[in-house]
């Protein structure tokens, strides 16, 4: 984990000891830009802060693109399974309109074929 050197703006304590105001301690990465962000410290190395905030950013906009892809992903599970259930109704529609019956498992080769992308054929039914 990435350490950054902050020099405390205010006083602190814990298990570790204690710190007085101007201070120069190290720091998570993510502990020191909460604490600079918060206003009670600043960092020592300008550029090492930069720095700091460069990776954070670039880390938070992969998180970002990541979910997106995520959702993306799920939205179009959503869609093709409420595609499938059109695709089924269309079937039962027209097996009505034909006056047949038709079984479970050819209205699912039906959903696939057309989930598939398959063109209908030309001449079929007539």
């Amino acid at each position: 984990m990435s350490k950054l050197k902050v020099k405390l703006l205010t006083g602190r304590s814990g298990v570790d000891g204690s710190c007085v105001p101007g201070d120069k301690i190290d720091l998570s990465l993510k502990e020191a830009l909460i604490l600079i962000k918060k206003g009670q410290a600043e960092p020592v190395v300008k550029k090492a802060y930069e720095a700091a905030l460069a990776k954070q950013k670039e880390q938070s906009d992969a998180d970002a693109k990541k979910e997106a892809e995520l959702n993306a992903a799920l939205k179009k599970e959503t869609l093709e399974l409420e595609l499938r259930e059109l695709y089924a109704k269309v079937a039962l529609k027209v097996a009505e309109i034909e006056g047949i019956i038709l079984s479970d498992e050819e209205i699912t080769a039906f959903v696939d074929e057309k989930m598939q992308g398959e063109a209908l054929k030309k001449g079929e039914g007539e």
